[in-house]
Parts: structure tokens; sequence; C-alpha cells
């Protein structure tokens, strides 16, 4: 595997919003770890991994010993649409000023749910390759 054409390594940002994504993207997270001279690994944690009426499941991945960069609660309290909505708007206002400090090439970001939704906007409107699975 070659670097990218200027020689610095590929900052890859993976935002992860429960355990079922998680699942999914952590054999993607662990394969970036194992390259460090070719990829910089941004954590950036979500969603309802980070409530604890759905058990606190970002302990999971600081188990998988990977270091998280950032948390974002974004999750407004609701079982409705407006909810959803809500918090995807919360999360659009919350991104940008992570996007800006970690500055990745690209994110990765798994599913259909609204927490992706307001990940990739976010990315597509910031001008992020976004790789979504």
């Amino acid at each position: 595997m070659e670097k990218n054409g200027n020689n610095r390594k590929l900052r890859v940002c993976v935002a992860t919003c429960n355990r079922a994504d998680y699942s999914k993207l952590a054999p993607i997270m662990f394969g970036i770890k194992t390259e460090p001279a070719f990829f910089e690994l941004d954590v950036v944690v979500l969603g309802s991994h980070l409530i604890d009426d759905y058990g606190n499941t970002y302990r999971m991945i600081e188990q998988d010993d990977f270091d998280i960069n950032t948390r974002l609660h974004t999750i407004v309290r609701g079982e409705d649409e407006a909810a959803m909505v809500e918090s995807v708007g919360l999360a659009l206002v919350k991104l940008p000023d992570v996007l800006n400090r970690l500055k990745p090439d690209i994110m990765i970001v798994h599913g259909d749910r609204f927490d992706a939704l307001a990940l990739a906007t976010s990315a597509a409107l910031m001008n992020i390759r976004i790789l979504h699975i």
C-alpha cells in the first residue's frame, strides 16, 4: 500500500452512533489501527452510545482500546418523529465544530438511521469524502 500523493497519513474519521453500527465498523477500525504509517484514526461517538438507558455502549469502544476523540450528546428524548428530527438538528449544529477541528480526509458512516443522515449531511456539506456502509 502506498501513502497518498503528498506522503502524509490519510485522516480517517469513523463516527459511530450505536452498538449495532459499531459491530460493523469495529473490524474496519481495527484494520485502520494496524496501519499507523498510512492512516490516522479519529473516533467520534454520538447518539445512543452515550445514553444510560441503552447501556453506555461507548464503553465497548474503549474496551477495544480505541481512543474516542469526540463524544457528542445528540439524542433528544422522545419516541416520536419530532424527537428524531430534533436529534438530527442537534447533531447538525454540533458536527461542524468537530469536523473543523479533526479535519478528516474521509468519514466512514454506517447505516440508514437518522444519526447517519446527520453525519453524512455534515460531511457532504463540508466537502469531506464519505465512505458509507
